[in-house]
């Protein structure tokens, strides 16, 4: 982190240094470790007007959700995240509502998710 906070726009750079240790600690399975830098960077992205890095870190507290069976905290972030991207565009969003869906279905049906 000490690049991040060296650097003349330290809360953009500390966001997105929060966010990659969010998506390491979830693929680690730490989901409070990842939960907390998630958190982080969603608001750090926030008060930077990062709306992009906002729905990154905002799909990543989905994951965290959804890995601990909290379906509608999961959907929620998610939906939020889309529309974010949605007037923004980017590559990935097509993804992003694959899984929304994904997690909508399982929230009906009453499933955990994959």
């Amino acid at each position: 982190m000490s690049a991040a906070e060296r650097s003349g726009n330290r809360d953009w750079l500390s966001a997105s240094v929060h966010t990659n240790l969010g998506r390491l600690h979830l693929l680690q399975n730490n989901l409070d470790q990842a939960g907390h830098h998630y958190d982080t960077a969603v608001r750090l992205a926030r008060s930077t007007g990062d709306r992009m890095r906002e729905a990154w870190a905002l799909h990543g507290c989905s994951d965290v959700a959804a890995a601990r069976r909290d379906l509608p905290a999961a959907v929620a972030a998610l939906q939020e995240a889309v529309t974010i991207l949605e007037p923004l565009g980017d590559r990935r969003l097509d993804e992003m509502r694959a899984r929304l869906s994904e997690l909508l279905s399982d929230t009906t049906a009453g499933q955990s998710p994959a």
